[in-house]
């Protein structure tokens, strides 16, 4: 007899537990579309409420069954369960099992931009859609095999999206490394991820966890599947750090957070003075450098904060970037580039030959940074 394990404990808040959820009816398709039996034994799990997922056996064959919500609802809500159910497919002992997902009958669009690239990474993690035509009707979603696609997708998304920047992935040339939120539903993004990452990836990966300050790390149980797949180095309390280790380096892997919060302000890495996208050779220039904010009688929380601050720093290439180090380029009010007179005419013809934009956008937070860059000199 087949068995149909379901999660019976009620979640927070009196929500009803997924057992209650789902009707016999609803479970007759899954077991049918799983196994090709309608016939079940229905076994209610009491001490489990996180994961929408059920589990149907089958002899020695174990079904990791994800399920919709019945609302799309906002964000990733109606996918959130999706790294959970991986999670506990990927950690199971079991030799023989199948990953898959069934959609509920629902209300809502479930086909927007960030749903579709879900799915897709979804598909590209191994996962069954057992009714596609109810979740995606006549579309024809195809895996992932390329990093660099899931970056340019993930971009897009940011960037049309301005409110959904919860996880970023960067190619370093060297590496790829996924800068994500590893705290409530925006680690569950994080996870799903790095599961399609490691997966095809051609090189080197590296998690960079942010966290808030009530949260450790993802969940034990996705760290443990990432960890399991065996091509991601999760990397800890990144932008944690004592003031003896602030680092005036803006890619030091201390300075998590602030490489994050530019990506959140700023997008891709893109020099902001020229046309320079390599990543490598881009990096994160503070304006207030974090050497002077050391030297501060702040507090060590105000000096991690400003340090971190995306109005406290642009996008620079290696060129430009040392320039504005040593004080040869700088900003006017405006944003406007002014060239320091230590540089002869020839090595100012140089500077406006690899410099495409004269000016950058500015607001008040940044002007105020520029000032205490300049305050003492």
């Amino acid at each position: 007899m087949i068995k149909i394990v379901v999660p019976n404990r009620r979640y927070n808040r009196g929500i009803l537990s997924l057992g209650e959820d789902l009707t016999n009816e609803e479970l007759q398709d899954i077991c049918y579309l799983t196994t090709g039996s309608k016939e079940f034994e229905l076994i209610k799990d009491n001490n489990r409420s996180t994961g929408r997922y059920i589990e149907v056996l089958e002899n020695e064959k174990i079904y990791y069954v994800g399920i919709s919500n019945r609302e799309v609802g906002g964000r990733n809500s109606f996918v959130q369960t999706i790294a959970t159910v991986f999670s506990a497919y990927i950690n199971s002992k079991s030799k023989n099992k199948k990953l898959c997902y069934y959609f509920l009958k629902f209300r809502g669009n479930n086909l927007t931009d960030y749903l579709k690239f879900c799915y897709r990474l979804m598909h590209t993690i191994g996962f069954d859609f057992i009714n596609p035509n109810v979740g995606f009707g006549k579309l024809i979603l195809k895996s992932y095999d390329k990093v660099t696609d899931i970056i340019k997708d993930r971009n897009f998304i940011s960037s049309t999206h301005s409110s959904n920047n919860s996880s970023y992935i960067t190619d370093e040339g060297y590496e790829y490394r996924i800068y994500g939120k590893a705290f409530g539903a925006n680690s569950k993004e994080t996870a799903l991820i790095c599961f399609a990452i490691s997966f095809i990836a051609d090189k080197t990966v590296k998690l960079i966890q942010i966290m808030d300050n009530n949260s450790d790390s993802l969940s034990e149980n996705d760290k443990k599947a990432i960890t399991k797949l065996n091509k991601i180095e999760i990397i800890d309390d990144t932008y944690i750090f004592d003031e003896e280790e602030i680092s005036d380096d803006p890619e030091n892997i201390r300075s998590a957070r602030f490489i994050y919060n530019l990506l959140a302000k700023y997008g891709e890495k893109k020099c902001v003075l020229c046309d320079c996208q390599i990543p490598i050779m881009i990096s994160g220039a503070h304006i207030w450098p974090v050497s002077d904010i050391k030297k501060t009688a702040l507090s060590l929380e105000d000096k991690k904060s400003h340090a971190a601050d995306s109005n406290n720093g642009i996008w620079l290439c290696e060129n430009h970037h040392k320039l504005f180090d040593s004080d040869l380029l700088c900003f006017d009010e405006t944003g406007k580039i002014i060239l320091s007179h230590n540089l002869n005419e020839d090595n100012k013809s140089f500077v406006n030959s690899i410099t495409t934009q004269d000016s950058i956008t500015v607001n008040n937070e940044m002007l105020e940074y520029f000032k205490l860059r300049y305050q003492n000199k």
